[in-house]
């Protein structure tokens, strides 16, 4: 929380009441190489937190998404504040994660369904200077045979299918 320069490598997260990584109103964060599963929130989450790389992860079987880059319009005392005050969430790596089968719903909060995403950036249409320039790409999603959605936020804007999302974002065009 409110930190940067953060290298978290190699670990297992599993088992959790919260998110398995959880990284927030931070930046330069370095999230490699680790196993996230079973968590019963998030395999991994950004919270308002900018300049971060999430690469070569695995996060499966978490009660909700895979990964979670959230930016949301939040007041900060931090001296990473962005315009107006909010602490941005801008200029995120997502790239080379495999993501699979999250939102099990022996973890999931009873009143979701499972037409959650595996991913979840922030909204660049919330203002381009606090979230924008986030990138996705050369992940690979997985949940069996059921389609299921991507969100700016937590459905500020939503699309059916990675084909939609990538057309329509430019993210994920090789995931």
């Amino acid at each position: 929380y409110d930190t940067s320069n953060v290298v978290i490598r190699a670990c297992e997260t599993a088992y959790n009441l919260g998110a398995g990584i959880h990284y927030e109103r931070a930046r330069l964060g370095t999230i490699i190489n680790n196993v996230s599963h079973h968590n019963h929130k998030r395999g991994i989450y950004l919270s308002n937190s900018s300049d971060c790389l999430v690469a070569h992860n695995i996060c499966y079987k978490n009660g909700m998404s895979g990964i979670v880059a959230y930016g949301g319009m939040r007041p900060g005392d931090t001296k990473w504040v962005g315009a107006a005050g909010i602490v941005p969430a801008r200029r995120n790596r997502i790239f080379g994660n495999i993501l699979v089968e999250n939102v099990n719903p022996r973890l999931m909060p009873t009143e979701w369904g499972r037409r959650r995403p595996e991913l979840i950036l922030p909204d660049p249409g919330q203002g381009k200077e606090l979230f924008g320039d986030n990138q996705s790409d050369y992940n690979i999603f997985y949940r069996g045979e059921e389609s299921f959605p991507f969100w700016f936020n937590y459905g500020d804007q939503q699309w059916s299918s990675l084909e939609s999302w990538s057309a329509s974002t430019g993210n994920d065009a090789q995931s």
